[in-house]
């Protein structure tokens, strides 16, 4: 992308995606996995290699960047769709971390919380916001 403006770099085509949106419940209360990244929350999610299907790679992704690989799809196989990325819910009950990268040996993300779904759409970027609200419809019936 060198020599690209900035706004030309946002019409570059992006490669499909998919992640997870990670809950545990603590006590009554579900609450959302957040990766927050200088002061902003992210979702577990990452580009489908070739052969993956869409929640194969969900669940690869969420696995490396979050250290979670105990994954129960509670409310089955959903999924819902914003630009080129795809999502999943997914409960689980494993604590959660930032790994190194294996390749760079760098940590990508700067920490991990576990957030209510008022705090995470307060502080998310904001094309995740649909997919958030998304997930709340679903889990806080």
């Amino acid at each position: 992308f060198i020599g690209l403006t900035f706004s030309e770099e946002q019409d570059v085509a992006k490669s499909d995606g998919s992640g997870v949106v990670v809950l545990r419940k603590f006590g009554k209360k579900w609450k959302v996995l957040a990766l927050e990244l200088n002061g902003k929350y992210d979702l577990p999610k990452g580009k489908i290699e070739k052969k993956e299907t869409e929640l194969q790679a969900a669940v690869r992704e969420t696995k490396e960047e979050s250290g979670i690989e105990d994954l129960q799809f509670t409310w089955g196989n959903v999924s819902t769709r914003i630009k080129h990325l795809t999502f999943f819910i997914a409960q689980t009950d494993q604590d959660a971390y930032i790994p190194q990268n294996p390749e760079s040996g760098i940590y990508e993300l700067d920490r991990a919380l576990w957030l209510s779904f008022k705090n995470i759409k307060s502080k998310c970027y904001g094309y995740l916001l649909p997919i958030i609200e998304w997930a709340e419809s679903i889990v806080i019936k």
